[in-house]
């Protein structure tokens, strides 16, 4: 459409049953969308559950048992789903096939991004920020039965510092929610969750 900006991502190294997009947003002015690749010559057959930072998980008839076939992609427009969240982090599980995934953001008043899908969750991250000054957020999906308590440290040119205070902040589990970080500068956010 009218969009103005670029969203691109580099290829995916590899394909897998389990993918996690944690950065969508639906509220006004945003549109979010999960896209889904298979770029193999048989049929994939997956699931899709979505979660926002206070209704249970989203498992929804059109995006349950969803059959891709071979060589075609397929983009899920989050916001009818889940209008209005701040934060809509999307768990993908594949029952037949492999598939590979990302995130497409559109904001309406300009600006388009787009980030790959990662294949597992783990006890330690690395997001690197882009140089410049301004606000980003951290967006963190817990798609696990259990509370998660996790800290984010702010590394650049200067001493580290807790990025948006996230010190020993807790998250609901099977949720997802965005966290202001504001930076200057080159960054990159180290976020530790603590015990599993």
């Amino acid at each position: 459409g009218g969009e103005i900006g670029v969203g691109a991502e580099p290829c995916s190294a590899a394909t897998g049953q389990t993918w996690f997009a944690p950065d969508g947003t639906t509220e006004q002015g945003e549109d979010a969308y999960l896209v889904v690749m298979n770029p193999f010559a048989v049929d994939a057959v997956f699931d899709v559950v979505l979660y926002t930072p206070k209704r249970a998980p989203i498992r929804n008839s059109a995006l349950t048992d969803h059959v891709l076939r071979p060589g075609k992609s397929v983009a899920f427009r989050l916001n009818a789903f889940a209008e209005g969240e701040a934060s809509v982090g999307a768990q993908v599980d594949v029952t037949l096939g492999r598939v590979a995934v990302s995130s497409l953001g559109i904001t309406r008043d300009g600006g388009i991004r787009s980030v790959i899908g990662t294949t597992a969750t783990g006890p330690v991250t690395l997001l690197p920020v882009g140089g410049g000054a301004g606000q980003s957020t951290v967006d963190v999906v817990v798609p696990g039965e259990e509370q998660l308590g996790f800290g984010a440290t702010l590394l650049s040119g200067e001493a580290p510092v807790p990025a948006g205070g996230l010190t020993e902040a807790s998250q609901n589990p099977t949720s997802a929610r965005p966290y202001p970080v504001t930076f200057s500068g080159p960054s990159s956010v180290h976020v530790v969750a603590q015990g599993d």
